[in-house]
C-alpha cells in the first residue's frame, strides 16, 4: 500500500505540468494508460522528454515494460511491451493525424508473425508475414503501391585533448539505432528540382516505413533544406557544427520500378567531435 501511494504521488508530480498543456482527451487517456498498471505491485514509471517534444512513458512491472511513445503535443505515436528489454507482442504506430501505421507482431525484438502496414489515409497497403525479422512471405500489397521499410543506425565518437590518468586514450563511442530522427522523402529524377515526398522519423528502434510513387528516390535528415538538392543528387551533404562533423552512409537513391513492391532501406549516421 505503501508503495502505491507513493508511486500515484509521483504520477501526478510528474505528469502535473505535462497534462495540463495537452487537450483534455489526451490527457485522460495518457492517465488511464498509466493507471492501468498501477494495480501491479512493485511498479515504475520512467518518463523521457525529447528534444522534438515527444516523450515516453515506460511502465515497468515485475512481469513486463508496457512502453507508450506521444507525439509533440501529446497524440499517441506507438504502443507495445518489452520484457528482457525486447519488443514482444503486438507493436502499434499511429501517424500524427491519429490514423494506424503499422501493427506488427514481434518476438525477441524482431518482426515474427503477420505485420500490417497503412498509409496516412488509413489506408491498408500491406500485409506481409515474417519469420526472426525476415519477410518470409507477402499476403497483401496493394496495387500500384511501393513500400519502403528503413532502419537508420547511428556511430558516434568524441576524441577528448588528453589521455586518462592511466594512459588509456580519452575516446568515448556510442552505437546504435537513430531514435526519433527526423528525415523527408525526396523525388530526384525531376529536371528541374527535388521534389518533396513526405516527412517522417524513426521510432525507438531507429525504424520507418513510408510509400513512395515511381521515380528516383532518397531520403535525407530534417536538417537538410530540399532546395540544396540537385535532380539526380543522392548523397546526404556532410555538415560541420561547432567541432563535430556528420557524414553519412547509404546505398541509394533508389531507383523504384512499377514492379519494386517492397524496398529495404538502411541509412547509417557518423558523427565524429572533438572535445577538449
Amino acid at each position: 500500500m505503501k508503495i502505491a501511494k507513493k508511486l500515484v504521488a509521483l504520477i501526478l508530480a510528474v505528469l502535473a505540468d505535462y497534462l495540463k498543456n495537452i487537450p483534455m482527451k489526451t490527457a485522460l487517456i495518457s492517465l488511464l494508460l498509466i493507471l492501468n498498471y498501477i494495480g501491479y505491485s512493485q511498479d515504475t514509471i520512467d518518463i523521457v522528454d525529447y528534444y522534438d517534444g515527444s516523450k515516453s512513458f515506460s511502465l515497468i512491472t515485475v512481469k513486463d515494460t508496457s512502453l507508450v511513445w506521444l507525439y509533440p503535443g501529446g497524440k499517441k505515436e506507438g504502443l507495445c511491451k518489452l520484457s528482457a528489454y525486447e519488443v514482444n507482442g503486438t507493436y502499434k504506430r499511429w501517424y500524427k493525424n491519429g490514423k494506424l501505421m503499422w501493427r506488427k507482431e514481434m518476438k525477441n525484438g524482431k518482426e515474427n508473425g503477420k505485420a500490417e502496414f497503412y498509409d496516412d489515409k488509413g489506408i491498408k497497403v500491406a500485409e506481409l508475414i515474417y519469420t526472426s525479422g525476415q519477410i518470409s512471405d507477402t499476403a497483401f500489397i496493394k496495387e500500384n503501391t511501393h513500400l519502403v521499410l528503413g532502419t537508420i543506425t547511428f556511430e558516434s565518437t568524441v576524441s577528448g585533448g588528453a589521455v586518462r590518468e592511466d594512459g588509456s586514450s580519452n575516446v568515448s563511442r556510442l552505437s546504435g539505432p537513430y531514435i526519433n530522427c527526423p528525415m523527408y522523402a525526396a523525388r530526384l529524377d525531376s529536371v528541374k528540382k527535388a521534389v518533396l515526398l513526405s516527412h517522417f522519423k524513426t521510432d525507438f528502434q531507429g525504424q520507418f516505413f513510408v510509400v513512395v510513387p515511381e521515380g528516383l528516390i532518397g531520403f535525407y535528415p530534417a536538417s537538410v533544406k530540399i532546395e540544396s538538392l540537385a535532380p539526380g543528387l543522392s548523397a546526404i551533404p556532410q555538415s560541420v557544427t561547432g567541432s563535430t562533423i556528420v557524414t553519412w552512409r547509404e546505398d541509394g537513391p533508389w531507383k523504384v520500378g512499377k514492379n519494386d513492391k517492397i524496398m529495404q532501406v538502411k541509412l547509417h549516421h557518423v558523427s565524429h567531435g572533438y572535445a577538449p
